[in-house]
């Protein structure tokens, strides 16, 4: 019997352990994740919160950029409120300042504001800034952030792929680079081919020991690879979420790196 006949099973196995591993990352661990980690935040270091508030949030918009210091979601009211817009230049041309306001029917009501607008003078060429203050301005048209924008306490690790899909279509629509959820989202699917590579690599190892190799040395050399495989993949993540790789090279370099070495040491053993 050929060695590969003897490592498909072993391969078919391998392959639905990957399955069954992925659906767990998907299905169970997300909802999981997030009751550790509630417990974690209330019971453990007693910050149980369930206040509807959220503080600093930021949103960038066609030629706008907005801040909010603090916003409750649960009446709309917003506290320490700036809107930066610009030209079609990226020139600064609006800066409104309010002591606070509220969102109501799809617009911002907007109380003790003080309006600074920058005009280019065309003789000279200075810019100038005029100054107004209003005790009410409403701005029409202008929706609230969604519900949850800007908390920190659902992560990556508590989001399924598709949830995890919309949240990376949303930042990066909101102009935003969610490198890290990128790169998260990639190690969900190589992660799940732990298995596969494993037995790719453990395989040439388990066949040496026909000539003269033992157990207990095929067993150390598994665990040390396995060990190096565990770091190679955290070190790619650690590039990854700096920005220095591709988030798709991050995840899956460390995956072609061992199936190839895989390869490479069964084409040693004698078939």
């Amino acid at each position: 019997v050929s060695l590969y006949r003897l490592s498909a099973p072993l391969l078919i196995c391998a392959l639905g352990i990957s399955l069954g591993t992925f659906l767990l990352s998907d299905q169970v661990a997300p909802r999981t994740n997030a009751v550790a980690n509630a417990i974690w935040q209330g019971q453990v270091k007693g910050r149980l919160d369930t206040s509807t508030v959220v503080e600093d949030i930021w949103l960038k918009g066609v030629r706008q950029l907005q801040h909010i210091e603090s916003y409750d979601e649960a009446d709309g009211t917003v506290k320490e409120v700036t809107l930066i817009f610009t030209d079609d230049e990226m020139n600064m041309a609006r800066r409104l300042e309010a002591k606070g306001g509220r969102f109501t029917g799809g617009h911002l009501v907007l109380n003790e504001v003080r309006e600074k607008n920058y005009h280019l003078d065309e003789q000279s060429g200075d810019r100038y800034v005029l100054y107004k203050t209003h005790p009410v301005l409403v701005l029409d048209d202008w929706p609230a952030p969604p519900p949850g924008f800007g908390r920190d306490d659902q992560n990556s690790e508590e989001l399924s792929v598709a949830e995890l899909w919309r949240s990376i279509n949303r930042l990066t629509a909101e102009g935003f680079g969610p490198v890290r959820q990128r790169v998260y989202l990639q190690f969900k699917f190589s992660f799940a081919l732990l298995p596969i590579i494993m037995v790719v690599v453990g395989l040439p190892i388990g066949f040496w020991r026909e000539k003269g190799g033992s157990v207990a040395l095929g067993l150390a050399a598994g665990l040390l690879l396995s060990f190096v495989y565990l770091i190679t993949m955290e070190l790619a993540r650690s590039l990854g979420y700096s920005g220095l790789l591709p988030a798709i090279i991050a995840a899956w370099l460390p995956n072609l790196i061992f199936f190839l070495f895989g390869a490479y040491l069964f084409s040693y053993v004698r078939q």
